[in-house]
């Protein structure tokens, strides 16, 4: 992989849960990093949950960045790109220790 690229600049956030003072929790989203990665759209099915229709889209990145190499659970983490609306959920992760280089499989929630 080239480090020419790695072309689009991705945020990645965690939702931390704090409480609102009347019984309740508040999320908030946390900017951990910001990394530069290999972007490939794997497919754009449309979905209709409840009665409305929607397009989930899932996405491939390439990385070469040991920031979410960690024994957390980086389920927890959701991706943005710098500028987009969609948010994209973590759903596997595969690590190439020889290369440096982490490939990740994500798709849009709303």
């Amino acid at each position: 992989m080239d480090a020419g690229k790695l072309d689009t600049r991705v945020g990645v956030y965690r939702l931390n849960q704090t409480t609102d003072g009347y019984g309740g929790f508040s999320d908030s989203p946390t900017l951990l990093t910001t990394l530069w990665a290999n972007v490939t759209y794997l497919s754009g099915e449309m979905k209709t949950e409840n009665g409305s229709r929607k397009q989930a889209q899932k996405i491939k990145l390439i990385f070469r960045d040991l920031a979410l190499v960690s024994p957390n659970n980086y389920f927890e983490y959701y991706l943005q790109f710098s500028g987009g609306a969609y948010k994209y959920r973590i759903v596997n992760m595969f690590e190439s220790t020889p290369d440096f280089y982490t490939t990740i499989e994500a798709i849009t929630f709303s």
